[in-house]
This record gives structure tokens, C-alpha cells and sequence, in this order.
């Protein structure tokens, strides 16, 4: 089947979806206002069927974007053979342009970034054309300073963190002179052959501002690790090869190839939130310029160890894209530069993290609908089926498309047994629905424009002192959304019982709210495990 006649039936399946959706909303408004019924009960009711309809449309987002990726195209470049890269047809050594290779660090262990460096030291490029930044914010680093110089490696210290990670790659590439800048995280080890794949692909696209490549996870040893891996797989395994096609890539902050002069005209990598990465990209995309996906696994990271760790970086996702969204809205409507289903993409993913918040509180305004006896008004056409088939299968297309992708990559998270899959998937599923408390702060501070201060979670032993408060709050906040639980637990059963719509919504609430004091009980005790492990394997590398 061409890819012509794929997209025909996408366009086809997704269109009778939206006559049924269209429909179905028509109805049920005209349920809701005629005959005229209380306005409080009109306004509960058109509040909720608005979220609903909103969720839905993300979720076919998520089955376009799974559909799509099935499509990708491991070989429409000669570099590649059935997804496997052919040396020979990289470009020469003489065809190779100048690169600044960028690694911010900010409170790293020293072994872990002294061996990220060694590894870049063996890549296979001409070394007269790579020049290697190591951006260190903080105190000075003598261990670090010691090795930049013995391997002709340039040290940049910021002892003032400007604009966080953004900052530091601004302040390199504004006084450099090198075409490209390539940005690595300090825990990533690139594959030898990364750069040149990049070059090469940039020069066979004719300079797009962004070459985003995949980045794949090895410490995959907790539930937690396996859960953080597998929704990277999803990012890199769906999303990013769906927007491949439209050479909308987003920047993932690292394991890329950027054009700096490009990337200069925009003012650098943008600073006005902390989500760095992506806003900028967005911003990159509404403006015509090409960023390009390729999946290829070019390094392999860590993924975060803790709990703590997992939701300070998702909270800082939902934050930095929600203030995305409200920076770029009124751009992303305006711009005749990208296609519709570009906008709807870039509205969806930037506001997924607002969806999410609203869903949550819309459970304690079926609890004030249930308790005040407010009915449930919708148009009776067979949505319940419909609607919960299209919710439900969602996690499971998405984790079929990733194991697709990542079967065909052999990514590390393939390696994993198939029961291990299929309790990462549900796992994730609820570990989602469970998170979105502790990020509701964030988003309503994103809405408000308030700025926002970023505290990474510290990697070292020695840091580890100031864990205790961090971990107390972790562990009030998941006592009261179990207290929250116990609640919904209980009306779960009461609404079960008089058959009530409001069951299906307590039930899904009484599980999530359960789900953050079962992951807070055992990695309270054993934070400060995952510490000394982790300092373990930093000992372990070799400094040369």
C-alpha cells in the first residue's frame, strides 16, 4: 500500500470519527440548554462535556501520531540500510563542517561527566573541526579544569546560573565561530559515528535549523527507571517520527545538531521558560524552519532514580509548556507557515499538561454534581461505548507503535520480558493519572507568567543532606491524596451500587489517588539507597 492510499483512510477514519464527535457534542448541547434546566446545571455539564471532547481530540492526536509512525522511513536516506547505518556512504572527512560539541553541566558527579568526555574524544570526526565546550555552571572544578587542559578541551564557568541550561549554551555559541553547535547532557555517551550521521543528514537536507537524534536509556533496574525509559520511547518512537514527515522534529535538549547561525537570528535557545528545549523549537517551527528527526539511536543516558527526581522533571515539562503555549498561542493561530495538523499537534502537546490538571479537578466537581443531586446530561448515541473504546485502546496503540519502533532499533527498553512491557504500560498510565496533583502548582504558576526557579534534584552523595525536606513534602502530599482517595473510594462504591454514571470517574480517582503513597512508602527508606547505588557506579568509571 503506497503511502498516498495510508493516508486517504487516515484522513477517512479520523474524519467519521469527528462527524460522530461533532454530533454527538451538537446533541448533548442541545440536552444541556433545552429545555432550559438550572444554570448550575448547565454550566457543570457544558464545563464537563468541554474537557471531555478536549481529552478525546488529544487522544486521536495520539492515534494519528501512532498511525503515522508506523510509516516511517528507516531507509530515505543512503546513509542507512533497513535502519542500519552504512559507513561508507557518510560524508568525507573533508565534506565535514566545524562543530562546537556543548556539554552543560550543572552539579554532575565528576566521573560521570570526565567519561562522557572520553567517549567524545574517540568520535569519529576530524578532530581540526571539533571544538569541545564543557559550559560548567557553579564554583570552579579543578578536577575538571585539570583534564579540559590536558585534553585540549575548553572549560567555560559561570559561577551566576543565567537562564539555567539555555543561559549556557547562549553564552557559547554568541562567541564562537564554528557553523554548527552540538548539544550532549552530561550523562549522555554518544555513539562514534553520531556526528558524522548528523552532518551528513544536514547536508543532504540543506541546512535545517534542527538535526534531533534519539537518545536511548541503559539503567533500567526499578519500575520507576522502566517507566521514565518507556515514555521517552514514546516521545522518540511516535511523536517525533509522526512529525518527521512534516520536518517538525522537536529539540529534546540533547543528542542534537543545530544550525547556530540559524538559532542566532532567533536570539539563541529561548530563555522565557524551563522547558527551553521544546519552546524553542515551537517557536523555530511557526516560523517556517525545518527541524528533522532521525531515529537512530546516537547516545545512551540515565534515566532519573527516584521518584523525587522523575516528578521534578515532568513537573518542569508541564510548566515550561504550558507557559509555551501561553507565550505562542495567538502565533501558532496566526502562522501561515505550518500546515493544520502541525497547529493541532503543537496546541495538543502544549496544552496536554493543562488537560491533564482540569481532568483531575473534574473529579471533585462530579463529587459536588453527585452529592447536590445535579444529573449528567449527555445525548444518548452510543458514547459510552464509543468514547470509552477510543480513551482506553489509546495506551495501547501508542505502546504498540513504540515496541514497533523500538524492535526495529533494539533499543534497550525492547530488551525487557513482554510481562515487564505490559506492567510499564499500565504502570505509566497510572503513574500519569497519579501525578497530576503534584503539578498543578506548576501549571497555574505558568498561566500566571510567574517566573519559575528550577531545583534539579542533586546527583551526588554529598548533596543528599537537604533530601530529607524534599522527601517529607513527598510524603504529606501523597498522604493527602490517599486521604483524597479514601473519599472516592468510598462514593466508587456508593454510586456503584445505584448504578450511577459518577462510578466509572471514582474509581479511576480512588486508584490514582492510592498510587503516590504506595511509590512514597518504600523509596522514603530507600532514597538515600538509590544515592549510594548511584554513587557506585560513578566510582566505578575509569578517569584518564
Amino acid at each position: 500500500m503506497t503511502n498516498g492510499r495510508k493516508d486517504q483512510i487516515i484522513k477517512l477514519f479520523f474524519g467519521l470519527i469527528l462527524v460522530y464527535l461533532f454530533i454527538y457534542t451538537m446533541f448533548s448541547i442541545w440536552l444541556i440548554i433545552f429545555p432550559l434546566q438550572s444554570l448550575s446545571e448547565s454550566i457543570f455539564n457544558l464545563f464537563s462535556l468541554t474537557l471531555e471532547l478536549l481529552s478525546v481530540l488529544s487522544v486521536l492526536m495520539i492515534y494519528y501520531h501512532s498511525i503515522k509512525s508506523y510509516s516511517y522511513d528507516y531507509d530515505k536516506y543512503d546513509i542507512f540500510s533497513n535502519g542500519e547505518l552504512i559507513d561508507d556512504e557518510l560524508i568525507d572527512d573533508d565534506q565535514c563542517e566545524s562543530i562546537a560539541l556543548i556539554i552543560p553541566i550543572y552539579k554532575e558527579n565528576d566521573n560521570l561527566v570526565i567519561n562522557t568526555l572520553k567517549h567524545i574524544l574517540d568520535l569519529d570526526y576530524p578532530k581540526d573541526k571539533l571544538d569541545i565546550y564543557l559550559a560548567h555552571d557553579g564554583e570552579l572544578n579543578n578536577n575538571l579544569i585539570d583534564y579540559s587542559n590536558k585534553h585540549n578541551i575548553n572549560y567555560i564557568n559561570r559561577k551566576v546560573r543565567l537562564n539555567f541550561k539555555a543561559g549556557a549554551i547562549n553564552n557559547i555559541i554568541k562567541n564562537i565561530n564554528n557553523p554548527y553547535f552540538f548539544v550532549i547532557d552530561a550523562d549522555h555517551i554518544l555513539r562514534e559515528k553520531s556526528l558524522k550521521v548528523a552532518m551528513s543528514i544536514a547536508k543532504k537536507e540543506n541546512d535545517p535549523i534542527l538535526i534531533q537524534m534519539r537518545a536511548d536509556f541503559h539503567n533500567l533496574e526499578t519500575w520507576l527507571q522502566k517507566a521514565s525509559c518507556y515514555l521517552h520511547s514514546q516521545f522518540f518512537g511516535v511523536y517525533q517520527k509522526s512529525r518527521s514527515y512534516r520536518k517538525n522534529a522537536l529539540f529534546a535538549g540533547t543528542t542534537a545538531l543545530l544550525n547556530r547561525e540559524k538559532v542566532l537570528k532567533y536570539g539563541g535557545i529561548l530563555t522565557k521558560t524551563i522547558a527551553e528545549d521544546t519552546d524553542s523549537s515551537v517557536y523555530w517551527i511557526i516560523n517556517g524552519e525545518k527541524t528533522v528527526y532521525i531515529d537512530w539511536i546516537a547516545s545512551t543516558g540515565l534515566v532519573p532514580w527516584d521518584p523525587i527526581s522523575q516528578i521534578r522533571q515532568i513537573w518542569r515539562w508541564n510548566n515550561g509548556l504550558t507557559k509555551s503555549l501561553r507565550n505562542n498561542f495567538k502565533k501558532i493561530i496566526k502562522t501561515d507557515k505550518i500546515s493544520i495538523i502541525a497547529k493541532l499537534d503543537i496546541l495538543s502537546t502544549l496544552f496536554l499538561s493543562s488537560l491533564g490538571s482540569l481532568l483531575w479537578s473534574l473529579n471533585f466537581i462530579y463529587v459536588f454534581m453527585y452529592f447536590n443531586e445535579i444529573n449528567y446530561i449527555r445525548a444518548s448515541i452510543g458514547n459510552e461505548i464509543l468514547i470509552a473504546i477510543i480513551l482506553s485502546a489509546s495506551i495501547f496503540v501508542m505502546a504498540l507503535s513504540s515496541f514497533v519502533s523500538d524492535k526495529k532499533l533494539n533499543s534497550n527498553f525492547n530488551r525487557l520480558k513482554i510481562y515487564d512491557k505490559f506492567f510499564v504500560i499500565n504502570f505509566l498510565g497510572f503513574l500519569t493519572l497519579a501525578s497530576q496533583p503534584f503539578l498543578i502548582d506548576g501549571i497555574i504558576k505558568a498561566w500566571l507568567n510567574k517566573n519559575t526557579i528550577f531545583k534539579r534534584t542533586p546527583k551526588t552523595k554529598e548533596m543528599s543532606k537537604k533530601k530529607n525536606s524534599i522527601k517529607i513534602k513527598y510524603l504529606s502530599g501523597s498522604i493527602c491524596i490517599f486521604l483524597f482517595g479514601i473519599g472516592f473510594g468510598i462514593l466508587s462504591l456508593q454510586s456503584f451500587l445505584i448504578r450511577s454514571f459518577f462510578f466509572s470517574w471514582f474509581i479511576v480517582a480512588f486508584i490514582a489517588s492510592l498510587i503516590p503513597l504506595m511509590i512514597a512508602i518504600p523509596n522514603y527508606r530507600n532514597l538515600e539507597k538509590y544515592l549510594e547505588e548511584k554513587e557506585k557506579v560513578f566510582s566505578s568509571l575509569n578517569i584518564g
